[in-house]
């Protein structure tokens, strides 16, 4: 039951990344135009209607460089999220997190795919189309030399520019930020709006100060991590909370795109890494009979559901919906693991029932 409390007193730090592999959310794919027979087609989800007017789309869809018909590809990382903090596993959740729940029950669940154990590698992984024992297997400090993905290594965004395709990335980062080649940009993405490190505060964007980024950062003094493309995002930072922020570039985005033309848009969103934060309104949705770690954490689901059904309906307003490549995952499983702050007895709020985590 969510209504329990996460694992106290403090589980083992040691244990607790290692008991994570394998218990992240199953991705969800969805496919609503006709690829090659490798990939399963299906319908498409319903998506709401939209208020603005709809932008002509060519009936053959967007063309690659080469003049072959390529679909707009849409990855949707979400971050620490447990195998049954999804409606799709727990129908607990089914009323707060509808529109993924219907997206999973239109398009193909892959209950057997595997991330590895903590973030940058599985996001390094991805990246660079390597396995993490190829190209990164640590969560490295944002200014350490050698972190995240090695300069000489070919991205999906460089290769996918080189097909014709407009790219862009929005949120967590976490492969690599030491040289301005490292970053999204010089990796290959137009546009990017989004952090560098592993986790930061939701509303200020202030860096951690404690080992599990558990604790708010609310002190002035810390380092704000909040990039735009090749230069800081000034006058950005503590403005909105950062998922809100990420959606809305993401939204901003879409509608400017020209629809003739395959885009590749990396959608990192900062739900459900600590620190446990949510806008109110999230978490007044949920009983308050649930302890506020897990009220917090599932607020946060709630969010990035909501995220999705903005971004998708967009999609369908433009016509681009029924030419779109959808996948939805996690980069590993949910933290159940306590703070090592002193007097700060809250633990990371996740559910991996029935697995191990």
């Amino acid at each position: 039951s969510l209504a329990q409390p996460c694992r106290h007193p403090l589980a083992s730090f040691a244990r607790s990344p290692h008991t994570a592999v394998g218990t992240a959310m199953a991705p969800v794919v969805h496919l609503s135009l006709p690829l090659r027979a490798s990939l399963l087609a299906v319908a498409a989800a319903a998506a709401p209607a939209a208020a603005e007017p709809a932008a002509a789309a060519t009936a053959a869809g967007p063309r690659c460089s080469s003049g072959k018909a390529c679909p707009h590809i849409m990855m949707v990382l979400v971050d620490d999220v447990g195998w049954n903090n999804v409606p799709w596993h727990n129908p607990d959740l089914a009323e707060y997190m509808p529109f993924s729940l219907n997206l999973t029950r239109h398009g193909v669940e892959l209950d057997r795919h595997y991330t590895y154990l903590f973030c940058s590698p599985s996001r390094s992984s991805l990246m660079s189309g390597r396995l993490p024992h190829r190209v990164n297997q640590f969560n490295r400090h944002e200014d350490y030399r050698h972190g995240g993905i090695p300069e000489g290594m070919v991205t999906i965004p460089r290769k996918l520019k080189e097909a014709g395709y407009a790219t862009h990335a929005v949120g967590k980062w976490h492969c690599g930020s030491t040289t301005r080649a490292k970053t999204p940009h010089g990796r290959g993405f137009d546009t990017h709006l989004g952090y560098f490190a592993g986790a930061e505060d939701h509303f200020t964007q202030k860096e951690c100060h404690d080992h599990e980024c558990a604790v708010p950062s609310t002190d002035p003094s810390l380092f704000t991590d909040l990039w735009l493309t090749d230069r800081p995002a000034y006058g950005m930072n503590g403005t909105n909370y950062g998922d809100d922020m990420y959606t809305e570039f993401v939204l901003r985005t879409l509608k400017a795109h020209d629809v003739a033309k395959p885009m590749f848009f990396y959608v990192a969103l900062q739900n459900n890494h600590l620190p446990l934060q949510a806008p109110k309104a999230y978490l007044d949705r949920f009983p308050q009979n649930w302890t506020f770690d897990r009220r917090a954490y599932a607020a946060m689901g709630a969010h990035w559901d909501d995220s999705l059904r903005q971004i998708v309906g967009v999609l369908q307003s433009r016509k681009m919906w029924e030419h779109t490549l959808l996948v939805l995952v996690s980069d590993n499983g949910g933290p159940v693991y306590g703070s090592f702050t002193p007097h700060f007895d809250h633990c990371g709020g996740a559910h991996n029932w029935p697995l191990l985590g």
